[in-house]
């Protein structure tokens, strides 16, 4: 649903309700896409506070891309004080759980300075 396959447009709405039921059963999946849901608005109102709150969740329970993404959230102050040095640190550890983004995103960080954007 949040891709819209099936249907003619997405429905974010309908992705965010089976994306909670999944998340509440302990799938980091849904909760990591329910998280950008929040972070970005879309099917539900914007909450970027509780967007990085699954997001840190699931990164706690091994989901790497939570872990970049938070990280990220970090660096754009994205419902958390900016923390360029969290940012970078969570950047680092989903590197060890072998996340070529963030091992990408790390060289940019280094080579320009500049802070990432999670939308890419």
């Amino acid at each position: 649903f949040s891709l819209g396959v099936g249907t003619e447009e997405p429905s974010y709405e309908e992705a965010l309700t089976w994306f909670q039921k999944a998340s509440d059963r302990g799938h980091l999946d849904a909760a990591h896409n329910l998280a950008v849901l929040l972070l970005e608005g879309k099917g539900v109102k914007k909450n970027e506070r509780k967007g990085v709150g699954l997001l840190m969740d699931a990164a706690d329970k091994g989901h790497k891309l939570s872990r970049q993404i938070a990280g990220l959230c970090y660096c754009d102050a994205k419902g958390v004080k900016r923390d360029a040095e969290k940012g970078l640190e969570m950047y680092m550890q989903a590197t060890a759980l072998s996340e070529a983004q963030s091992l990408f995103e790390i060289g940019e960080w280094f080579a320009t300075r500049a802070v990432p954007n999670y939308q890419r």
